[in-house]
Formats: C-alpha cells, structure tokens, sequence
C-alpha cells in the first residue's frame, strides 16, 4: 500500500468528528485498527530482519495514542515503515548477489533460513496488504453509501427542519388567532350576560305590570259586581217592602172591618232597614216542610223575607218563598255552626275556624283565617263589616274592604256561645257565655262597655237584640229560660218559661217578632212555644216536627214569618 493511498485513507478517516454524532464511530475505529495493525506488523518484520542499527534508519516506532491525537504520526510512520521496507528488500538482494559470488566468512551474514523467512513475510505481508485493500474497499463504499444516506438524510432533516418551522409559524398564528377568537368570545359572553340580565329585568317588570293590572282589573270587577249585586239587591228588598207594606194596609183594613185573626200591633220607625208599619202574625199551622239539610240545622237567620240555614252538613241554604233558592259552602268539609245574612251577604263559621263570605249570587268573597277555635256565631255589622266569636274566647272585628283584615280582637276568660248586634244600627255588640253571664262590647274603643254576671245559671244558647229598642237583649240560656235585660239597668225585665218546654244542646236558638212582642221557641219534644212577651205567658204551642227543634227565626211581613229547623234537618214555614 502506497503513502499517498494511507494518506487518502487517513483524509477520509478526518470526518471522524464531524460524523460521530450519525454513528460512523465504528467504522472509523474500523480503519483506525487495520492502519495500526499494518504499521505495527511491518515495523515488527523489521526488527527481526535487521538487527543492525544503520537498517534501522528511518524506523518509526508507534506508540499508542488516541485517535484524535495520533492522525498525521499514523501517517507519517506508515511513509517511513514503507521506506524501511524498500531499503531492506534492495540489501537483501545485494546481499543475496554477493553471497553468490563469494562466499562471506563474515559471522554476521545471513543463513539461507534467515532468506527462508523473510521470503515468507514478504509473502505473509502481500497477502494481509491484499486483505486489508479488500477491507478497505467495502469501508470506502460502506463509508460513501453512509455519506450519501447522511447526505439525504441533511436534506431531509433540512426539509423537515422547514416544515417544522413553517407549521410553528403557522401554529403562532393559529394561537394568536385563538386568543383574538376567545377574546371576541369573552366580549360576547358578557355582551350576553348584560343583555340576558336586562331582558329577564324587563320581563320581571313586565310580569309585575301585568299582575298589578290584572290585579287592579280584578279587584275593579269584584267592586263593581259587589255593588250591582248590592243594587240589585236594594232594589229588591224595596220592591218587597212597598209589597209587604200594600199587605200590612190591606189586612189592617180588613182587621179593622173584623176580618181575620192577625193580632196587630203598630210601629213607625225604622226596623231592619225597612220602613211603615210592621205587624206580628202569629203562627197557627204547619205551612210547608222540606228538609234542606242531611243532618242537624245548626242555625237559622232572616232578612226579610229571606231565610239562611246553617247544617251540620257543611252548607248553607238561602230560603225564599218556601223553596232553597241558593247553596253555599261545597268546599267545606265541616260543620258550619252560625251564619248571618244581609247587605247582599252570606257569612258563615263552623268547626274549620274559618270565617267564609259570598254574595248572595253565589260567588266567593273571603275566607278569613285568625281564629284558634270552633267559630260560633257570625254577624253582619254592615256592607264591610263583619264581627266573629269563636270557642278560643276571643271576639274579633274584620274589615271586607281590605280583603277581610283584622281590625280588632278582644278576649274573656268565659267561653263565647253566641252573638248579636243591634239591628237599628251601633257599634256594639252583645255575646252570652257559658258562666251564664252577658257581656256588652264597644267595638270603635275596642273594649268592653258592661258585663252582666249570672242572667242564667247554665250557658247562655243563644242572644238576641230588641228589633226596636237597642238597649233591650233577649236571651235564652241551658236553664230552659229566656230573658229580656235592660242593658242599661243591668236587669231582667221579663222571664218566659213553661213546664214542658225544654231545649237539649248549647246551641239553640229562638226568633224575636218584629215588633218585639213575641218570641218563639223549639224545644226537645219537636214543639214550638210561643210567647206574649208583655204578659211572660205562652200563648201557643204548635205541632210539627218529629225531632227535636234547634234553631227558630221570626221574618217580618206577609204570610211564613216563622221557621224553625230540628235536628234531622227539617225546617217548616208556619202559616
């Protein structure tokens, strides 16, 4: 192998560092190796050969250095080993010429074994020469395929490199674009939000605008029926008192001609809101009977002509000409234990401690609630107003036209049985309690006015006022008693009795003629007692229920002015 062929070698072998990093560190460890190994082989020849120092001129002796180090020494000792190598071929052939001439006597000489074995290296060193070309030549091309690959592989790695940074410049747009996106969608969102919270505050205030309307509108309706109905009414009730009044002067004619048995006894003023002359006829028959009311009549009003009935069966039946015209309370599940009619009104109270009112067409008013007890006796005081007592022992005022408001409370310690307010008008009220006493309330000072103890010795039933006189009460009490007190002497005026008459439960009621003169009442063996108050005797006792009689009402006017009700339910108008 030449010089400039090693040095070629050693040239290709200088990439050495620039390669590492794509993994040509082997095959540059590769020629490292065989060079190495050539030049220590010829360099170990040598010095078997030569023994001399002058054939040793030029000898290069390799040490052992590190690739990096060791490059232009490689080089430099392979040219020298090369030289040597040419030096000692051309003195063996003039040794090998002299020695065929003339026979040295020399002891230095070499042997024909000593030509043996250097022909032998010769032939040794040919033959690894050969081998390391035939190595070198698959490194070259392994060394070129390698540097091509490296070289698609820069191209690739270049293209790709540019790639990379093409789709990172892209991706900073996108980023960027990303974030302007999310910005603007930010921005919208809250844009959103205000305007979603402004469209809810308008709908809010659109709901509330229609409800208030819708309130108002309501509230304009319920006014304006209330005072058609109250119209209507007025209307009717003076229509019916020109009619009773006709009748009350035609039978006063004929009384006087000493036609008929009407007892008449005359009146001018204002009674029950109606005006002339008023007249009691006593009951003398049975009229008609019907039973409105599966289970007991709890209590029994009149206005007029009109009669209400409260029934053990949770309704209230109006009564005109003989017949129920009207039924109230279907939503009731309880007894109703008292009811008041009047004004255009229905108000009725009972065990579910609600104070409930309709118009007399049948619609609902109010359901007030504040009671803590069985509510046992309503009354009517005027067109809004309307006062309660209830078994909690508190009386209780309401105001209708503020959609049934407590106006005010007052209690006693004695249990409330029964109520009745004046029928000429006032601002009090009477109330009979089960300690037998009555008690008499100012309901604008909101306080009691006067308390008369022990008018019965059990409770009183059931009070009611003069038709006339406002400072007169009477009164029926579980002594089988009924009284007549003067409120303002705080005395019993009269006391109407009998030995059969009878009543059997807390709640039985009478009726007071119009003209204050009479009273009926029922009593347990089904009879009616009727009594001249004046005298304090009974002057009639009429048959006609089968079952005990509860609640009693005296109208005023015309034919029927008596109706009674019992415990199964029946009620009869008395001719």
């Amino acid at each position: 192998m030449s010089s400039s062929s090693s040095y070629d070698i050693m040239s290709q072998l200088s990439i050495r560092n620039s390669y590492e990093t794509y993994s040509f560190k082997p095959i540059y460890n590769a020629l490292y190796n065989a060079t190495t190994m050539r030049t220590t082989m010829s360099s170990n020849n040598n010095n078997n050969t030569f023994k001399d120092n002058n054939t040793l001129q030029g000898t290069t002796i390799i040490h052992q250095q590190s690739p990096q180090s060791s490059q232009s020494s490689t080089v430099a000792a392979h040219h020298s080993t090369t030289t040597t190598n040419n030096n000692s071929n051309n003195n063996s052939n003039n040794n090998n010429n002299n020695n065929t001439k003339l026979p040295s006597n020399n002891n230095n000489s070499p042997s024909p074994s000593s030509h043996s074995r250097r022909n032998n290296n010769y032939w040794k060193e040919d033959e690894e020469s050969e081998r390391l070309r035939t190595e070198l030549a698959a490194l070259r091309k392994a060394l070129d395929e390698t540097t091509s690959l490296l070289s698609k592989s820069q191209r690739s790695s270049l293209l790709q490199s540019s790639k990379v940074t093409s789709l990172q410049s892209s991706l900073t747009s996108s980023k960027a674009a990303l974030q302007t996106s999310q910005s603007e969608i930010t921005s919208l969102q809250t844009l959103n939000a205000t305007l979603s919270a402004q469209l809810t505050s308008s709908k809010n205030s659109e709901t509330q605008l229609i409800n208030r309307m819708l309130t108002e509108k309501q509230s304009m309706i319920t006014q304006i029926t209330e005072a058609t109905e109250l119209l209507t009414s007025l209307k009717s009730e003076l229509e019916r008192t020109k009619k009773e009044l006709a009748s009350a002067l035609l039978e006063l004619s004929e009384t006087k001609e000493g036609k008929g048995d009407v007892v008449l006894r005359k009146s001018e003023g204002e009674v029950s809101g109606n005006f002339g002359i008023f007249e009691s006829m006593i009951p003398k028959s049975v009229g008609t009977i019907f039973r409105p009311h599966s289970s007991c009549v709890m209590d029994l009003k009149c206005s007029g002509t009109s009669y209400l009935t409260a029934g053990g069966d949770s309704y209230l039946k109006l009564i005109k000409g003989g017949r129920v015209v009207q039924s109230y309370g279907g939503q009731i599940v309880q007894p109703v234990c008292c009811c008041d009619v009047g004004y255009g009104k229905i108000v009725g109270g009972g065990v579910d401690k609600v104070v409930r009112v309709w118009v007399e067409g049948g619609r609902s008013v109010a359901n007030i609630q504040g009671h803590g007890g069985k509510i046992v006796g309503v009354n009517i005081l005027e067109a809004t107003k309307v006062v309660s007592v209830a078994a909690d022992r508190s009386l209780r005022l309401w105001d209708l036209g503020r959609r049934g408001s407590m106006v005010s409370t007052n209690k006693h310690p004695s249990s409330f049985n029964c109520l009745s307010a004046p029928l000429t008008g006032g601002s009090t009220c009477c109330t009979g309690h089960s300690d037998g006493g009555l008690r008499i309330w100012d309901l604008k000072s909101n306080a009691l006015a006067a308390d008369i103890p022990n008018i019965h010795t059990g409770n009183v039933t059931s009070v009611k006022y003069h038709p006339t006189e406002s400072s007169v009460v009477f009164c029926l009490g579980r002594d089988n008693l009924v009284k007549v007190v003067d409120l303002r002497m705080c005395e019993v005026l009269h006391t109407l009795g009998h030995v059969d008459f009878r009543i059997g439960c807390n709640w039985t009621s009478f009726g007071v003629s119009p003209d204050g003169c009479n009273v009926a009442c029922g009593s347990t063996s089904g009879d009616l007692f009727i009594w001249d108050v004046a005298s304090s005797k009974m002057i009639k006792k009429l048959k006609g229920h089968r079952e005990q009689v509860v609640a009693v009402a005296w109208g005023s006017g015309g034919e029927g002015q008596v109706v009674s009700g019992d415990k199964g339910g029946s009620v009869i108008v008395w001719n």
